[in-house]
């Protein structure tokens, strides 16, 4: 089971503009229910055109009266779907901070005809893989096949966003749907990730583990 973590269906970031892919801007915090006395509730990114929630574990501490949710904030995805819906539902509909268009990130296929590649690939190259979205790094992600993709947004924000790294070395050789060169445990992960423009201060309560997408392909209960 994994955690959820939010963000807005549309930016509550008025008067940012949006930014192309090549350009990676810097992260914005938001005070979302106009309250500065309590700090920023959201970070805008201005590439993607989202504002996340700040919390990103937001489950641990308020399951809006569902059942299903762990006490470390893990669901199953069907109950990470609701989770959001009760989120949207709350003080009379108007959301959660004033806000009901809260959603999961999306997975968009790298296909530009929406069909999802799901062959296990280390580079980018494919719907399932490592360096989705990466860039190019002789080091950790050498034949990056999709640098800068917005498509997946959770996959933008991890390795554009933070700078992290993957478990598995962009090489372009899995073999039998296995990885084949892996980076050492101390280099990937959200904890390791170099972070070069210290966004992981934005945000509380980040887990060193997978999160859930909004997009239903294989949601196993993993």
């Amino acid at each position: 089971m994994r955690p959820v973590i939010l963000t807005l269906l549309k930016s509550v970031a008025c008067g940012l503009g949006f930014l192309s892919a090549a350009v990676y801007a810097s992260l914005v915090p938001v005070d979302i229910d106009g309250n500065t006395a309590n700090g920023n509730e959201g970070v805008y990114d201005p590439v993607l055109d989202i504002t996340w929630l700040a919390n990103a574990n937001l489950a641990q501490s308020n399951d809006f009266g569902l059942s299903g949710i762990g006490a470390s904030g893990n669901m199953q995805w069907a109950t990470a779907e609701a989770f959001v819906n009760a989120m949207n539902a709350v003080n009379g509909g108007a959301g959660y901070l004033g806000v009901n268009t809260w959603r999961h990130p999306t997975i968009a296929a790298l296909d530009a005809g929406g069909t999802y590649n799901t062959n296990l690939s280390d580079n980018g190259a494919s719907d399932f893989s490592y360096n989705l979205s990466a860039p190019q790094s002789v080091q950790y992600n050498p034949l990056a096949a999709s640098p800068g993709f917005l498509g997946s947004e959770l996959a933008y924000h991890y390795y554009n966003n933070f700078g992290g790294i993957a478990a598995c070395n962009g090489t372009n050789t899995v073999v039998n749907n296995q990885c084949v060169s892996s980076q050492p445990e101390d280099v990937y992960g959200i904890d390791d990730a170099p972070d070069p423009d210290n966004n992981k201060q934005l945000f509380t309560n980040i887990l060193n583990t997978g999160y859930w997408s909004g997009s239903e392909l294989n949601a196993a209960d993993m």
